[in-house]
């Protein structure tokens, strides 16, 4: 088919006559909006991993964790990093509740497991609730991002009809 242009019409004649042939129709926002609704989902539904994996750490050392006194090697009070020595072994923690009267070479209780050693608890501290509260809150946030993008599905659907 040879495609006419006719001056007089101007350039609506011509975008009119090539929409005809084309198939492309630019995404609804609808359609982006639920996209969007499940990448944040599926997200969120992701993120829970790591701190499942560091709630159930975390657990096992506050449950089955012994105190055992480790000695300090270096602080820095500003962010609360201290670097200690354990069985010689070196390790590194970032304690919330530094007591500012710590200096290099006293020596600190933590709560450790064997196995787990990476994570180190002071004495008093409960990862129980902060770390579940983070679960239960990506749970949620996710959980609505679902319904919102089936409620969007429903709205287009009973649109359509």
């Amino acid at each position: 088919m040879i495609l006419r242009i006719n001056k007089s019409l101007g350039p609506r004649f011509i975008f009119a006559k090539f929409a005809k042939f084309t198939t492309f129709s630019p995404p609804k926002t609808n359609q982006i909006m639920k996209l969007l609704l499940i990448i944040c989902s599926i997200l969120g539904f992701c993120a829970i991993v790591p701190f499942g994996i560091k709630f159930s750490n975390d657990y096992q050392v506050y449950s089955k964790g012994t105190l055992v006194s480790v000695r300090v090697i270096s602080t820095n009070n500003t962010t609360g990093d201290m670097r200690f020595k354990l069985n010689g072994s070196i390790y590194e923690k970032n304690l919330v509740d530094m007591p500012p009267s710590l200096n290099v070479g006293d020596t600190l209780t933590l709560r450790y497991l064997n196995g787990h050693e990476d994570y180190f608890l002071s004495p008093h501290e409960n990862p129980i609730y902060p770390d579940m509260i983070l679960i239960v809150m990506f749970l949620m946030l996710s959980f609505a991002a679902l319904y919102q993008a089936k409620k969007l599905t429903s709205n287009q659907k009973s649109l359509l009809k």
